[in-house]
């Protein structure tokens, strides 16, 4: 499909589900295609793919349902996942250290 010139724009359009792309275009390439973060997850790209090569924030990911565990899984840091909203108990439920969580920018109210 790539080889051939076909974007990923041109294929959601063509109606090929995320799951088609996997493996043949990077996870960039797949979000500017119009995919959604459900979709590209159901593909099977990673957390860690969806961070480093389609550049999605914290607060991205937790709107999409996506929980602080697969965040910390896919190396986003006590301080991204604080100022993306979540709260310091799911942080800790996600097995962030006390220490971490309060180097992330958590103060006690």
């Amino acid at each position: 499909m790539k080889a051939v010139g076909y974007t990923a724009t041109d294929l959601r359009v063509g109606g090929y589900p995320a799951i088609q792309l996997r493996g043949v275009y990077t996870a960039d390439l797949v979000r500017a295609g119009g995919y959604t973060t459900q979709e590209m997850k159901e593909a099977g790209f990673t957390v860690s793919e969806l961070r480093t090569e389609a550049s999605y924030t914290a607060q991205e990911l937790r709107l999409r349902y996506f929980t602080a565990a697969e965040l910390r899984e896919g190396g986003y840091t006590a301080a991204q996942l604080l100022s993306g909203g979540y709260t310091a108990a799911q942080l800790k439920e996600a097995g962030y250290t006390a220490r971490e969580i309060q180097a992330g920018g958590y103060t006690a109210a």
